[in-house]
């Protein structure tokens, strides 16, 4: 206990003085004080809401945001929230920092970000949810340090106040790059068997927020999503920072 308490007043220490001197910057509005300030979240990402994985069509808020039951048969998940469009240059340059340039803390802001909209705190307040994240393989993860998913679904259970359940499913079969892929048929076939959930007890009879950074055709989140619903997943969600 005394040597934790020590390697985090250490660690504390440390980030205090790279932060003297290398002050954080915003990776868009270049003003110092945080990786991603308040004004450019506040400007730049609107919540587009929740929509369907499989037909896209936005679905109206609700208690239980949910598409057609033949769209959900497709991705069994019911709805998916993100924060943005992918196709914004902001939240492009966003997300590539993040995701590229190991600028941990923009996860951790969007995350944060994410999870004081209303409509997320009134879908979890009722509910019995768990965050999980969607997974790396172990080779990229030692090749990258990093799951930015993780990071993410960190920042959002705790802002939620609900549980981040890790190693909640794994990803099993290395696969190629998503967008070497040419469309949802072939990233779909790209997928398949790719993931598994090591410990069923762990999400049997649980709704999850499941959480990636972006979504495209969906395959990855419906891919997962089923290996979730086997194991007895009850309500599964989406979230992403872009679209």
């Amino acid at each position: 206990m005394i040597l934790k308490k020590a390697l985090k007043i250490i660690y504390s220490g440390k980030n205090f003085l790279m932060d003297v001197v290398f002050p954080k910057e915003c990776v868009l509005c270049k003003k110092e004080g945080a990786s991603l300030c308040l004004n450019c979240l506040t400007k730049y990402f609107k919540f587009t809401g929740f929509y369907c994985p499989f037909c896209r069509k936005r679905i109206p808020p609700s208690d239980e945001p949910k598409c057609s039951d033949y769209c959900f048969s497709k991705t069994h998940i019911k709805a998916v929230f993100s924060l943005s469009e992918y196709s914004d240059k902001s939240t492009k340059e966003a997300v590539r920092n993040f995701k590229f340039s190991g600028i941990y803390d923009i996860g951790r802001i969007f995350g944060e970000f994410i999870s004081k909209n209303h409509l997320l705190a009134k879908l979890t307040a009722k509910n019995d949810f768990s965050a999980v994240c969607v997974p790396l393989h172990k080779k990229n993860l030692q090749k990258r340090g990093f799951n930015q998913s993780e990071i993410l679904a960190i920042a959002i259970s705790a802002g939620l106040g609900i549980p981040f359940l890790k190693n909640g499913i794994v990803k099993i079969k290395k696969t190629g790059h998503q967008v070497e892929t040419k469309n949802k048929e072939e990233r779909l076939k790209n997928l398949t068997g790719a993931f598994s959930v090591p410990d069923a007890k762990l999400v049997a009879g649980k709704n999850i927020l499941l959480v990636d950074d972006i979504i495209t055709t969906g395959a990855t989140l419906a891919e997962c999503a089923g290996e979730l619903k086997k194991a007895g997943a009850k309500k599964i969600y989406g979230i992403t920072i872009a679209r």
